[in-house]
């Protein structure tokens, strides 16, 4: 999990500090080949990588994830672009990912100016399907992430963000977007944290 760790906190720090954009077409390669590899080494299933119809991300029939007729028009008929897609939105959606994005935003999110370094990758994982709510809360993606089959998670350290409020000093923000990064903007800007 380290290797993987390693190699997102590269490419979303190639993006963070591209101000041309001509980084982002390497990172944008690289993205979509660690994401092929990884939804490969999930599903051994012969015949799911080339078949979209109705088949969900995760391989079971799923309302929210299931590749039906619209989305297949919406890429007129493109199978390459269908499982480019499909690979992403695996990818993102899965918690030892986000665990690896969570911790590149954490360490992101400090300094004078670093609005400037979290905005473009917060851009780079919303391009790439990366949803931006709190499925599940900190310790929940924590507990996820020890229990992975495929990964060895074992040296994995549990996130311990303080709430920035005047009540309790010791108390921990729970989940990531919501409490973490959307309070922090907000105090922030209202220059509630000085």
């Amino acid at each position: 999990f380290d290797d993987i760790k390693s190699i997102i906190f590269n490419i979303l720090r190639s993006v963070e500090v591209d101000a041309n954009y001509k980084n982002r077409i390497i990172a944008n390669t690289f993205w979509n080949y660690l994401a092929k590899c990884f939804y490969q080494s999930h599903h051994k299933k012969e015949g799911d990588e080339d078949e979209p119809g109705s088949v969900s991300i995760d391989g079971e029939q799923d309302d929210d994830k299931k590749w039906d007729d619209d989305i297949i028009n919406n890429y007129d008929n493109n199978l390459d672009e269908i499982k480019i897609k499909r690979r992403n939105k695996y990818f993102a959606s899965h918690p030892l990912i986000q665990y690896a994005i969570y911790k590149k935003i954490h360490a992101s999110s400090s300094g004078k100016h670093y609005i400037n370094k979290l905005l473009p990758i917060l851009h780079f994982i919303c391009e790439h399907f990366m949803k931006f709510d709190d499925e599940y809360d900190l310790n929940e993606l924590y507990d996820n992430c020890i229990t992975d089959k495929l990964f060895d998670c074992s040296n994995l350290i549990k996130f311990s963000i303080n709430k920035s409020n005047d009540n309790d000093e010791n108390e921990k923000c729970k989940l990531f977007w919501s409490e973490y990064v959307t309070m922090k903007l907000i105090n922030d800007y209202l220059g509630l944290n000085q």
